[in-house]
């Protein structure tokens, strides 16, 4: 079954394959877009001295090697691993796909973002929903790992928020 949603979904994306080459680039774009957003911030905290400087780099530091060792534990096959599909995104990883860490990175991101500037934090979960939309179409992620990387980033980055103090 998920193999036949799968192919229906990326279908009009195979008949023009520039397409196939745009979702690619906003995969990678997002990333990028999203790393300079977050260093631009941290440069600028860290050139005035503000003290959200160190929940902005903390917060995601330990929310992602926390990640990072529950997909180890967990270590959830990929898509590719477990139907026969040709993804559209090519890697050669194999497990730890649950919860995509692409989305829950953004996802803390914008959170810890979010007090010293609303607008970057709001564009940087916006990107982190276009991400978790491409790395599922791209066949490297299935629903549920992007959302609960959404939904658990966005929980990380509150929690660290509320238990590191200003």
């Amino acid at each position: 079954m998920y193999t036949t949603i799968y192919e229906n979904l990326t279908a009009p994306l195979r008949r023009h394959p520039w397409l196939i080459t745009a979702l690619n680039v906003v995969d990678k774009c997002c990333v990028i877009i999203i790393a300079c957003i977050y260093a631009g911030i941290i440069i600028m905290l860290c050139g005035a001295g503000d003290h959200h400087a160190l929940r902005v780099i903390a917060v995601p530091a330990a929310s992602f090697i926390l990640l990072s060792i529950a997909r180890k534990i967990i270590n959830a096959p990929r898509p590719y691993e477990v139907y026969p599909i040709n993804p559209l995104i090519k890697r050669s990883l194999h497990g730890k796909s649950f919860p995509g860490r692409h989305v829950f990175s953004a996802a803390v991101i914008a959170c810890s973002l979010y007090i010293p500037s609303p607008i970057c934090a709001t564009i940087t979960f916006v990107l982190a929903c276009i991400l978790a939309i491409v790395r599922v179409l791209g066949g490297v992620h299935f629903p549920r790992d992007v959302i609960v990387g959404l939904i658990a980033g966005a929980v990380c980055g509150i929690l660290g928020y509320v238990i590191l103090p200003a």
